[in-house]
């Protein structure tokens, strides 16, 4: 019996993600370089624990320069605060409330901090439908390791089996489906040429899916 389900946030209720891959596009671009696709695709999804080298290190090591990495991020995040557009994903509005119409448990797991996840979800209006968020300062490691998703199975005091994971990336459907859950994914364009055949269900909009889908 399904009890609760555990949704991502960057990429899927919030598309954080395009704005992110089409600023370092952008930041890359202005020292003539091109942002490397394999990179991005792999970085979607992982916390910053669970990667070896930043886009700011990357950038150097391409163009062979020695700049502060903590002023390229600044000016990628300039570029970034005028792309990203604060509006819930096709779909979630709806899947939200026929989640909670059936009785069914919501949290909100993601490897961004507490601070960046609280913030938008206040913003966007939906903390109603969650009891709690769980993010990276939560666990020992963030995706694609379990460690975020069992803690929210722990919290919730629910086994595996009666949890979904929602997710939109490779790093999130393999974290999820390690913790034991069932994994609904949603692409989106960051993500979409993905491997993300292992997933539970695929959809293409969360408008393909319905709260009586979990089982």
């Amino acid at each position: 019996m399904i009890k609760a389900i555990f949704w991502d946030f960057d990429g899927l209720i919030l598309d954080t993600e395009s704005p992110e891959v089409r600023s370092w596009q952008e930041r890359f671009a202005a020292e003539g370089l091109v942002y490397p696709e394999e990179f991005w695709r792999d970085h979607i999804g992982r916390g910053p624990d669970q990667v070896s080298e930043t886009p700011a290190q990357l950038l150097n090591r391409l163009a062979g320069t020695d700049h502060d990495e903590q002023e390229i991020f600044a000016e990628f995040r300039q570029i970034y605060w005028t792309k990203l557009k604060v509006e819930i994903q096709p779909g979630v509005t709806r899947l939200l409330e026929q989640i909670r119409e059936r009785g069914l448990r919501m949290a909100v797991v993601s490897s961004s901090n507490q601070e960046w996840v609280n913030g938008f979800v206040d913003q966007l209006g939906i903390r109603e439908f969650f009891e709690t968020t769980i993010c990276r300062e939560e666990a020992a490691r963030s995706k694609p390791a379990p460690d975020l998703y069992l803690k929210a199975i722990e919290r919730f005091g629910i086994t595996p089996s009666e949890g979904w994971a929602i997710e939109d990336s490779f790093n999130g459907m393999t974290a999820g489906l390690a913790a034991g859950l069932k994994v609904l994914v949603c692409p989106n364009w960051v993500t979409s040429h993905q491997d993300l055949s292992a997933a539970t269900r695929k959809v293409a909009t969360l408008d393909d899916f319905s709260a009586t889908d979990f089982v």
